[in-house]
């Protein structure tokens, strides 16, 4: 079956046939695409509407045979849940934002599809930092340098090779580590900042639940709420965008952090700690 987002051209179809999904997924799937569409028709003007719809379909080619999410959802539902919140929940109108949180996993996870749409047989050659360079420049390409210089922050950079060198060095840094501390910069941006919340409250608000990694999200996702997020809205400007929603996104990473790591990462710390004194 394929799945087509209602009044897009047909050539733009969307096969997920290979993945076996069950009839089940393929309407929610199909349900998630449509109301995001009319969500977007409802709240921007057409031309504006078009560029994000062209940046979904976008998304639907590079991520609709990608395995499924740790939590079993088919991934392109996660791409169009941050897109959506931004949208509905958060009340963002800046296309480019949209757009971004629509690609936010691309260059990430698909750099080698993105480049694979210039036909440039050199650019395929690529791998690692220089293929996901190419595939930022075809992202700037398509939907210009505001929205490569998004994708590029809340693009993770290769941890595994940072601790590599850091170990070579003499310098023992746990990855967790690392992402908060990538997380901390990459959201000095604004723009990054927009979207990496949406998408860190998809993610922090529902894996830690998932066994049997649950401690690894704990971990990973824990101090990430207490150390840079809360301080970054206690201490955020008169002009961010998300100053209106401040109170009420606060309130909910407090209750995020409270109910669902707090009481975790004590008894973790607490533990370490009493190994630490044997």
């Amino acid at each position: 079956m394929n799945i087509v987002p209602k009044e897009m051209p047909s050539d733009s179809a969307v096969k997920i046939s290979s993945k076996k999904r069950g009839q089940e997924n393929i309407k929610r799937i199909e349900s998630e695409i449509a109301e995001f569409r009319n969500d977007v028709k409802n709240k921007f003007e057409s031309d504006d509407a078009g560029k994000i719809f062209d940046a979904l379909e976008f998304m639907l080619e590079l991520h609709c045979e990608q395995e499924d999410r740790i939590d079993g959802n088919p991934f392109i539902i996660h791409p169009l849940e941050v897109a959506s919140d931004l949208v509905n929940k958060y009340e963002i109108t800046e296309v480019d934002l949209i757009i971004g949180a629509l690609l936010h996993d691309s260059v990430e996870d698909q750099s080698l599809k993105i480049v694979e749409k210039t036909s440039n047989a050199e650019m395929m050659k690529l791998s690692g930092e220089e293929l996901q360079n190419s595939a930022l420049d075809v992202i700037a390409n398509k939907y210009g340098k505001r929205v490569k210089e998004l994708i590029k922050g809340l693009t993770n950079p290769n941890f595994n090779k940072i601790i590599e060198e850091l170990e070579i060095r003499g310098i023992k840094k746990e990855k967790r580590d690392l992402y908060k501390a990538h997380v901390k910069e990459a959201i000095e941006s604004q723009d990054v900042f927009v979207v990496k919340l949406s998408d860190f409250l998809r993610n922090a608000g529902n894996l830690p639940e998932i066994e049997p990694k649950k401690t690894h999200f704990i971990k990973k996702y824990g101090p990430v709420i207490k150390d840079v997020f809360i301080p970054a809205f206690e201490e955020m400007s008169e002009s961010h965008p998300f100053l209106k929603k401040r109170g009420d996104i606060l309130s909910e990473l407090n209750d995020i952090y409270d109910i669902k790591y707090k009481s975790e990462l004590d008894e973790i710390n607490s533990t370490r700690e009493e190994k630490e004194q044997y």
